[in-house]
């Protein structure tokens, strides 16, 4: 448990280096070009969900129903 602790400790400190450095203008890492086709993969996953399922969370109402009027 203390090895975990410590490792933690460390990348926390590392972590808070991190943002403090890019507070301060560093520039970001760049992303490795597979994380990033991985991330469009998965925004190209969500927009196709959303196509064919969001459908079935819409719901055309009738006018009178849409004034508050039942």
């Amino acid at each position: 448990m203390r090895t975990f602790l410590d490792w933690l400790q460390c990348y926390q400190f590392e972590v808070q280096c991190r943002c403090l450095q890019l507070a301060a203008g560093r520039p970001a890492k760049e992303r490795r070009a597979e994380y990033a086709r991985i991330e469009t993969e998965i925004a190209e996953a969500k927009l196709i969900y959303i196509i064919n399922v969001g459908h079935v969370f819409c719901c055309v109402l009738p006018a009178r129903h849409c004034h508050g009027q039942f």
